[in-house]
């Protein structure tokens, strides 16, 4: 029976490549998609500091342009398949027959879970919090029945759920998968689902009376691998010296950052359906519209060419 291993780490640049250096003593198993894959079980990446959360080492230098794009479709509780394949063309392959993207997080953790009732799984969650900031229930479900049906076999919900936790005055969120590809996936859900954080952290001190601050992020694996192809560009890794405490800092989320997410998903709307625009008149028009540090951040990594 595995035992959980913890890999605890200030930056995601220094727990990366401390689970590469695990790998060394990886075992081989027999992957459904494609073929023979390294695996490690059980694993908890420990980030101290979740606004460290950007990868940029040499070795695996994830696109800022796609992560920023996951996150917005997210945040738009989109699950709509050409909203994804604008980042990446994957996605083509692996919707749904009707279109849709079945790992859509965003579509499965901001739509409201009745009718009559608009609370989401997030907003569930969040309420939770504030009705007792010493709650174990503020937990956002991610994987679902229709998990379950035949035509979504190209893309199982990977994420099994996510916890929000207030101890000692600070919120920690620990997101639970049942299985993770450490070169595709690891790097974007980590930055995705730390925003998500700093966005429950504002939301919670914009309605609680005692205000805390960001704690840790938790992201725990029970099968993480590598696939045949990365496996070829990081067998032979050496990790490079880093220091942690200069690695970047993602800007925080604030009221203005709440406040200019709509200015966001509008500008983001015309980047995906104005293909023929100049990049450079699209980053003009994301400078004029004077956002916070935040959203600037993200519109500017879609603009990027990294």
């Amino acid at each position: 029976m595995p035992q959980t291993t913890t890999v605890t780490c200030k930056s995601l640049n220094e727990g990366y490549q401390k689970l590469i250096a695990m790998f060394k003593n990886s075992k081989e198993s027999k992957g459904r998609q494609q073929g023979e894959i390294h695996e490690l079980l059980d694993i908890e990446l420990v980030l101290e500091d979740p606004r460290k959360s950007v990868l940029s080492l040499p070795i695996r230098n994830m696109s800022r342009k796609y992560a920023a794009g996951e996150l917005i479709c997210y945040l738009r509780g989109t699950n709509k398949k050409e909203d994804f394949t604008f980042y990446s063309k994957t996605w083509e392959n692996l919707a749904n027959p009707d279109g849709t993207i079945n790992s859509a997080y965003g579509y499965r953790m901001f739509r409201q879970l009745k009718d009559n009732e608009p609370v989401s799984r997030f907003n569930y969650a969040l309420n939770q919090l504030l009705e007792n900031p010493d709650t174990k229930n503020a937990i956002v479900m991610l994987r679902d029945d229709s998990d379950l049906d035949k035509d979504h076999q190209k893309d199982r919900c990977c994420t099994l759920c996510l916890q929000f936790t207030i101890r000692d005055g600070k919120l920690n969120c620990r997101t639970i998968m049942r299985s993770q590809d450490m070169w595709l996936g690891l790097p974007y859900d980590v930055f995705c689902f730390t925003r998500l954080q700093q966005i429950m952290l504002y939301n919670y001190n914009a309605n609680a009376k005692e205000k805390i601050e960001l704690g840790d992020y938790t992201h725990q694996v029970l099968n993480l691998h590598f696939y045949p192809r990365q496996w070829e560009k990081i067998k032979d890794y050496e990790p490079i010296a880093l220091n942690p405490d200069a690695a970047y800092q993602f800007p925080e989320y604030t009221e203005k950052s709440d406040n200019d997410l709509l200015a966001l998903f509008l500008w983001e709307e015309q980047v995906r359906t104005q293909p023929n625009t100049p990049i450079e008149t699209h980053a003009y028009n994301l400078r004029e519209l004077k956002l916070d540090p935040f959203t600037e951040t993200l519109g500017s990594y879609i603009v990027n060419k990294i």
